[in-house]
């Protein structure tokens, strides 16, 4: 996965997200969604590993990392400024140091994930002009639904953003497969995977900004 450390970074760190995780035996009785120290990644990669994708109880897990990794990739990190330079520079440093691990992090997530899901591939529109297209209203956001026929048989549904950043997209298969995936970390992996029916619109659509309970 990754082959050097990253200043901030340390290969023990990297080593706990190597790609192998054997499922979590007590998958809930870890409760600290806290994925900066090397342990706590791993355990929490585990954790996601003892549950199939799709799962209520893999989606909450995924959902909790998602808000964690949101608030220490994407927050402004505000402090009280000391007169000691080298204590200034030493918590500036930590704070791009847990934005490094944190995004070690978020990629190791999406690769796992991606693996599990290879066999719900999402189709390409290639270029494709939607067959139908509406906007609605969701918790005072506008969301714009496209319904696309493919040449391969299968009907894309997408969910957007009216500046057109896709969130979601939902797959009814020439080969009966019908699926829906949201992108939940922002990212365009598109990890997380219901059924249509319970589709879920991602955190950063409803709340763009993180909120600060999520860093714990």
């Amino acid at each position: 996965m990754f082959r050097s450390s990253d200043q901030g970074v340390s290969q023990a760190y990297l080593d706990a997200i190597d790609g192998n995780y054997p499922p979590h035996p007590n998958p809930f009785g870890f409760r600290r969604y806290d994925p900066s120290e090397p342990a706590n990644a791993r355990e929490l990669m585990q954790q996601l590993a003892a549950f199939s994708p799709g799962t209520a109880n893999h989606n909450y897990i995924l959902g909790r990392l998602a808000r964690v990794i949101r608030f220490w990739t994407e927050s402004e990190f505000r402090y009280a400024g000391n007169d000691s330079a080298t204590w200034n520079l030493a918590v500036v440093t930590e704070m791009d140091n847990a934005r490094q691990r944190m995004a070690h992090f978020r990629q190791a997530v999406t690769e796992f994930e991606l693996q599990r899901l290879a066999a719900l591939e999402i189709p390409e529109t290639g270029g494709l002009e939607p067959d139908a297209q509406e906007e609605m209203t969701v918790q005072g956001k506008t969301i714009v639904r496209r319904v696309f026929s493919l040449p391969t048989g299968d009907t894309m549904v997408t969910l957007s953003l009216p500046d057109g950043r896709i969130f979601g997209k939902g797959i009814s298969g020439a080969d009966g497969r019908v699926f829906y995936r949201a992108d939940i970390l922002g990212n365009d992996s598109f990890i997380q995977v219901s059924s249509p029916e319970e589709f879920s619109i991602p955190e950063w659509v409803i709340n763009p900004e993180p909120n600060s309970r999520w860093g714990i």
